[in-house]
């Protein structure tokens, strides 16, 4: 870039700030970022002073709006995001990582592939979840079963399926654990 087209930036850009300050909006836009009230509008002949205005009573002219302090103190609270209903749902982790957050309210499959040729496969349904297949040599995790929401309490690993080779863990929630979960996820 040469020396000329940066100065022909820098001009352009101070005549756009310039105008921006000149135009009302632009004054008033300027009173509501900074808190204080509009600049007076630019004119081509001076003009008197106005008389103080006492104390008690209130500056003539448009109320300020928000400033910029108030709006990142007090923010507008985002709405809670929440997951689709279901009775029951399985969140799926590897490695330590959440993979995925599930509503258990169909039949279908979902498969975790890892780095290295890792994969295990997650057999869902209504209210139920279980490692259906997996890479690993033991097949540990594939005989432990199905966890439901009715046998989850009587079962050794509780809500838990687990794959410890491949590092992969099921666990059913109830939709309260579920919703903190998906809250704590970032979504």
């Amino acid at each position: 870039m040469k020396r000329r087209d940066v100065w022909i930036i820098v001009l352009v850009l101070a005549a756009a700030v310039a105008l921006f300050v000149a135009a009302p909006q632009g004054r008033g836009m300027l009173a509501k970022m900074f808190g204080g009230a509009p600049l007076p509008a630019a004119t081509a002949q001076p003009t008197a002073e106005p008389a103080p205005t006492p104390a008690s009573e209130p500056a003539p002219g448009p109320t300020p709006g928000p400033t910029l302090s108030s709006m990142i103190l007090s923010p507008t609270p985002a709405p809670r995001p929440t997951l689709r209903p279901a009775e029951a749902y399985v969140r799926i982790t590897a490695n330590g990582r959440v993979v995925a957050l599930l509503p258990l309210t169909e039949d279908t499959t979902y498969d975790v592939r890892q780095p290295g040729g890792q994969e295990n496969v997650v057999s869902i349904g209504p209210g139920r979840v279980s490692m259906h297949s997996s890479t690993c040599d033991n097949q540990d995790c594939v005989q432990q079963g199905e966890v439901t929401t009715d046998n989850k309490d009587m079962r050794i690993l509780g809500n838990m399926v687990i794959c410890l080779p491949n590092k992969v863990v099921l666990e059913l929630l109830t939709p309260e654990e579920a919703q903190a979960a998906y809250e704590d996820m970032g979504a």
